[in-house]
């Protein structure tokens, strides 16, 4: 192997490491909320049986929080699956944080069924009607904006841990201006092409990708991917990031459409059908800004 070779190599698993590193961040942080929540999950359930003093709304809030620990303990267990299957050699092996988890897990159910007597009780339900029913809870779902589970986990990673994502050092030879801010709002941008599929198979060899970012051929008509922004931007810079793949050839026969997202919260509105439904009404070679 020459010196070029060998230096290739390693900068690529430097890449990994760092790769690696941010995922180990998602699933700490997730950690970390889960020990802090579910406690005080505990204390709500129990308090929704009191007979006197309930909190208007809690009946509404204890699901909402049960839905989000479900959703954090999804991600993680994404996130583990990926650093098991494609990094063994680089990931860690903390066994007892697995397993209190585990536990975290365990309790929450358990906390969350009490709280389902104490509803049916009080509404006069029968036994038979479960969770399921009550609260559509079939299936906890997380922003499902990528079919590639890789992809889904570096999205999930990036939403997670914005603030404290950086960029590698790039070589001398690379004129792309990466700037980064550390106090002031950082977002991401999904965006989606639609259109005809030589079109868009011929857009896709013309995207040149950051670090941070991600594309993925969805459906044969259909690109998804997002950019990630580490520092904070306007709509209009981000139309024009956007604006310049216009020369590439078969643009005009695609639809783009724009989604900012700005934080967690975002995650949580159900944008399918408002996507569908906007992006049915747009003409071939329009962009479009979807604020949600």
């Amino acid at each position: 192997m020459n010196i070029t070779n060998r230096s290739e190599a390693r900068q690529r698993e430097i890449r990994i490491q760092r790769y690696v590193e941010t995922l180990e961040m998602v699933i700490q942080k997730n950690y970390k909320y889960l020990k802090s929540i579910v406690g005080d999950f505990q204390e709500k359930c129990r308090l929704s049986a009191s007979t006197t003093g309930v909190p208007p709304g809690l009946f509404t809030e204890i699901p909402d929080i049960y839905r989000e620990i479900q959703v954090r303990l999804k991600e993680t267990q994404a996130v583990q699956s990926v650093l098991k299957t494609r990094y063994p050699q680089y990931a860690s092996n903390n066994s007892e944080r697995d397993k209190e988890l585990k536990e975290l897990d365990l309790n929450a159910g358990t906390y969350f069924s009490k709280f389902l007597q104490t509803l049916k009780q009080r509404l006069g339900e029968k036994e038979g009607v479960g969770k399921e029913k009550l609260f559509g809870l079939e299936e906890v779902p997380y922003f499902q904006w990528f079919r590639n589970q890789e992809n889904l986990v570096k999205f999930l990673r990036n939403v997670r841990i914005l603030d404290e994502l950086d960029y590698e050092i790039a070589p001398a030879w690379v004129r792309e201006r990466r700037e980064v801010t550390k106090d002031k709002p950082r977002s991401l941008t999904l965006f989606i092409f639609k259109g005809n599929v030589r079109s868009i198979a011929n857009l896709q060899s013309h995207m040149h990708l950051r670090e941070h970012d991600i594309v993925e051929r969805y459906n044969e008509d259909e690109l998804r991917g997002i950019v990630t922004h580490l520092r904070e931007i306007q709509p209009f810079e981000v139309e024009g990031i956007f604006d310049r793949l216009k020369q590439v050839e078969g643009y005009s026969e695609l639809k783009c459409l724009l989604i900012p997202i700005r934080g967690e919260r975002d995650l949580r509105i159900d944008v399918a059908a408002l996507l569908e439904k906007t992006i049915n009404e747009m003409a071939p070679g329009e962009l479009k800004t979807l604020s949600i």
